[in-house]
């Protein structure tokens, strides 16, 4: 049980970290598209 909630824990972290790379990469991407248009 205890393991369980560890693994969870760690892929929690893991989607945490590339949700918050994919919301960087949106923002410069959105940041970026209006001066190239």
């Amino acid at each position: 049980m205890l393991e369980m909630r560890a693994a969870r824990d760690g892929l929690y972290e893991f989607y945490a970290a590339h949700a918050a790379k994919l919301a960087q990469g949106q923002v410069s991407l959105s940041f970026t598209a209006p001066k190239s248009t």
